[in-house]
């Protein structure tokens, strides 16, 4: 009974856990880089920045874009999809 208990307890803690993670990234991935020239907007405020990151994809002779949207500090990141 008392290893039910203790079972029951850790999971619950472990789920109470992965709840609070979250659940977006905070940039793009190793092996994108930031289009220095190309970063497309800060808003007027200084509150918000859109960045553009490209890859270079081996496998085809194209590049790969990702645009970004940050908060003043750039320490939340979310990526803007299209669709």
């Amino acid at each position: 009974m008392f290893d039910q208990r203790l079972r029951e307890i850790w999971i619950a803690l472990l789920l109470a856990l992965a709840t609070v993670a979250p659940a977006s990234a905070d940039g793009p991935r190793a092996g994108f880089k930031l289009d220095q020239e190309a970063t497309v907007f800060i808003s007027p405020d200084q509150k918000v920045r859109v960045e553009q990151y490209y890859k270079e994809r081996k496998d085809e002779w194209r590049l790969l874009f990702q645009f970004w949207i940050f908060d003043a500090d750039h320490r939340h990141g979310f990526l803007l999809k299209s669709r």
